[in-house]
């Protein structure tokens, strides 16, 4: 472990190149194919459903329940982005759910671009082209991105552009633009504030960074904000997932005898089981703050890659509300640990995703029709893996706080 960390302030050694355009393209095009040829997840009715009522009631759409009882939880941003890709598929006669399949196939792209000048500055040449030809290859992404139909791919790049141009500070504006539209798709990007709050050196540069990023949100989500501010908080800063089908929530939900009840399934735990949604969500809260406090106090800080990573790990590890795609989330960020690190996440969170989409495209609805014994293990197996990489961090924040700056 003690050479994986490098200066990331030096110059990146060179990588094979080759390969990795090579299994870029070789996914781009399945993804495209997934996108073009199948109809998706319930996740593309539930955007298509969205485009409607945006349509139909503007932002009114906020107070109106999907085909799957799944609320309109987007950032106010989305509705110009979604009713841009409505536009393009009524000019060019190729169907919405392609548009949409397609930004996020565009961004695992970029997102590979980033990472392509990132990873050598944490291993060896030969090592970094094979993390960045399994980035590129992982199943998880080519799923999520090109069939699961959501925006997690392109929160993915927007957040690793933008923790890539803040380790050069003369691009502090453009880096915060980034995270502010970042936040215009998700919002969930909020847990990795605190650390880049304090991570930034001084109070004018953290001024500066999220003052852009707040007025870039703000500026995208006019004129809706102002129209429904109630329901659009409520809805995007509010949501919580769905309880219960990953991590320690399943475990509550196997092992206690109550079993949870929704307001309106599968979401809005009640009951017993929304206590302990609520006690897990802000103690989840609570150990990301404390962890970005305690690494930014080492002398020398962490990589901001490094401290994003071991964040987004911990969310995943202890989050309440969970959806297929966050498996995503984690995927440029934990190559960066190394090459057994990366295996075995991607390994468990490829026999998680394959299950999960082959149970969707069995039986069109994972959630509703399929045997959750079936999804049950391989969940298990894959939030395994994320708590193994907490191990990974750790050790690697030990062994190696002083070979980084």
């Amino acid at each position: 472990m003690s050479s994986l960390i490098k200066f990331p302030g030096s110059e990146s050694p060179r990588i094979w190149l080759g390969p990795i355009i090579l299994a870029t393209v070789l996914a781009t095009l399945i993804k495209l194919y997934l996108a073009l040829f199948t109809a998706g997840s319930a996740d593309v009715a539930g955007y298509v459903d969205y485009v409607a009522k945006i349509h139909e009631f503007g932002v009114k759409a906020y107070y109106y329940n999907g085909p799957y009882n799944n609320t309109f939880n987007n950032p106010p941003f989305m509705i110009h982005v979604l009713r841009a890709l409505d536009w393009l598929a009524t000019r060019s006669g190729l169907p919405f759910p392609f548009w949409l399949r397609l930004t996020s196939t565009l961004a695992d792209v970029g997102t590979i671009a980033v990472m392509v000048q990132v990873v050598p500055k944490f291993t060896s040449p030969a090592r970094a082209t094979l993390l960045l030809v399994l980035l590129a290859a992982c199943p998880i992404a080519i799923i999520i991105s090109g069939y699961h139909g959501s925006t997690a791919s392109e929160m993915v790049f927007l957040v690793v552009l933008s923790v890539y141009l803040l380790g050069n500070l003369n691009r502090l504006w453009l880096a915060a633009v980034v995270f502010g539209l970042a936040l215009s798709v998700k919002v969930s990007p909020l847990m990795l504030a605190p650390a880049l709050f304090l991570y930034l050196p001084d109070l004018k540069s953290r001024v500066k960074y999220f003052g852009a990023a707040a007025a870039v949100f703000l500026v995208g989500s006019m004129p809706y904000l102002l129209q429904e501010p109630r329901i659009i908080i409520k809805d995007v800063f509010g949501y919580n997932s769905i309880y219960g089908n990953w991590g320690w929530t399943s475990l509550m939900v196997w092992l206690y005898p109550e079993a949870p009840q929704f307001a309106r399934f599968p979401f809005e735990v009640t009951g017993i089981h929304s206590v302990f949604a609520a006690i897990g969500k802000w103690t989840m809260l609570a150990i990301i703050v404390v962890t970005s406090v305690l690494m930014n106090r080492q002398k020398p800080k962490p990589p901001l890659f490094l401290q994003c990573s071991f964040i987004m790990t911990i969310f995943l590890a202890l989050t309440p509300g969970f959806g297929s795609q966050y498996v995503m989330w984690l995927m440029p960020w934990v190559v960066i640990l190394g090459l057994w690190p990366t295996i075995v996440y991607y390994a468990a969170g490829s026999l998680y995703t394959l299950m999960m989409y082959t149970c969707w495209a069995y039986s069109a609805s994972a959630l509703f029709y399929c045997d959750p014994g079936i999804l049950f293990y391989p969940a298990l197996i894959c939030w395994a893996a994320v708590l193994s990489l907490i191990i990974f961090h750790l050790r690697i924040m030990r062994n190696n706080k002083h070979a980084y700056s």
